[in-house]
């Protein structure tokens, strides 16, 4: 079959789809704002190029793309009719969801990720009736999470079907490597440097820990707005040697990472937290995780099973679960083990690609038997 994905090219979990379809000898085609080589993929630069050539700040960049979605709309609905793909695809409600809208051609799946259907329309009337405009057009839906299905239902009515597929991780990738042996108990967050992931209210809490035990350390993965206030924060708790900020690294090396911590902790203090990936890859590598009890995160994080919940922005919870399971190795290993058994169960990549797969396949032969009427 050919797919195209109006999709951003440089997004892991673009990729992520591409690739295993591509894997799977279809036609795979990528329309992007962000062009990036995938292997197997045509991807096509539609031509937004300001990024690469003038100075901006990020506020202007996030304006210029938006405004981009309008300026490019119609090459972007002539690129679709010639392709003319069997699977119309596109990945984010308020952006490529609405081009794909625009361009009119169906079927048109829109997968929402989360703080397109949360966030943005609580920024004003026009924008929520915009979204619920583009969900209504489209003619299939897929969110990650029954968190994430039944809010998109706040825009499309009941009636409408809401394929509920996790974007899944790769359980042989992302799997325990051995047993850790250097004596230190890690603490580890790999989420962007931003203040909806509550990595300051990480390092207050890991900061009680500290003061207490003394065999602990807490490993940053990510890079993002947030960096000189951390490491502001770090320093002035006098937690230089403690807590280390990685910056950003590859997708690939995360499993290393990952590897190395005996706890993975998801302070998130906003809704549009709405699937939680990176829990999944550290449960899959037989890590306990601590989150936050919001959005779709207790879909994901078992209470005292597979780790702990707690009130988010609650500092006092959170160092409290930190200290249980640094004291309690036993409890650690038994959290890790249920939580890597969950990822097999519900979580593998190859079972989610495959959901959606059958999806595509319901959708061709439902247009096949129209046209042939």
């Amino acid at each position: 079959m050919k797919i195209v994905f109006l999709a951003d090219a440089q997004s892991s979990h673009t990729q992520k789809w591409a690739l295993y379809f591509a894997s799977q000898k279809h036609d795979v085609h990528i329309i992007s704002f962000q062009y990036q080589t995938i292997p197997g993929v045509t991807v096509h630069d539609i031509g937004f190029k300001w990024s690469r050539v003038i100075n901006h700040s990020d506020s202007t960049l996030a304006i210029l793309r938006k405004t981009a979605y309008l300026l490019y709309i119609f090459k972007i609905k002539k690129l679709i009719h010639k392709l003319k793909p069997d699977i119309l695809h596109a990945h984010y409600a308020t952006s490529y969801g609405f081009c794909g809208v625009v361009a009119n051609y169906h079927p048109l799946i829109i997968s929402v990720w989360g703080s397109d259907v949360i966030d943005f329309p609580t920024k004003s009337w026009f924008r929520k009736i915009a979204l619920s405009f583009v969900l209504k057009k489209a003619d299939y839906i897929t969110a990650t999470s029954q968190m994430l299905t039944q809010a998109v239902k706040q825009f499309t009515g009941q009636s409408k079907t809401i394929n509920t597929i996790p974007f899944g991780v790769n359980i042989e990738k992302f799997k325990p490597f051995g047993t850790k042996s250097d004596g230190i108990i890690t603490f580890g967050i790999v989420k962007g440097l931003e203040e909806k992931y509550g990595h300051l209210l990480l390092i207050k809490a890991f900061k009680r820990c500290a003061d207490k035990y003394k065999n602990i350390r807490l490993l940053v993965i990510g890079s993002g707005i947030l960096e000189a206030n951390l490491k502001k924060l770090r320093d002035e708790l006098q937690l230089t040697e403690k807590v280390e900020l990685t910056g950003y690294i590859e997708n690939d090396t995360i499993p290393h990472y990952l590897n190395q911590m005996d706890v993975f902790v998801m302070p998130s203090i906003m809704e549009s937290e709405t699937f939680g990936v990176a829990a999944v890859e550290a449960s899959a590598c037989g890590i306990p995780v601590i989150a936050s009890n919001i959005g779709g995160l207790p879909e994901v994080v078992h209470h005292g099973e597979t780790g702990y919940l707690f009130p988010p922005g609650d500092v006092n919870q959170l160092s409290e679960y930190m200290e249980k399971l640094i004291r309690e190795q036993e409890l650690r290993s038994r959290m890790g083990m249920a939580g890597r058994e969950y990822v097999l169960q519900n979580y593998d990549w190859q079972k989610n690609a495959l959901q959606m797969y059958h999806l595509y396949e319901e959708i061709i032969i439902k247009k096949e038997s129209k046209e042939t009427r």
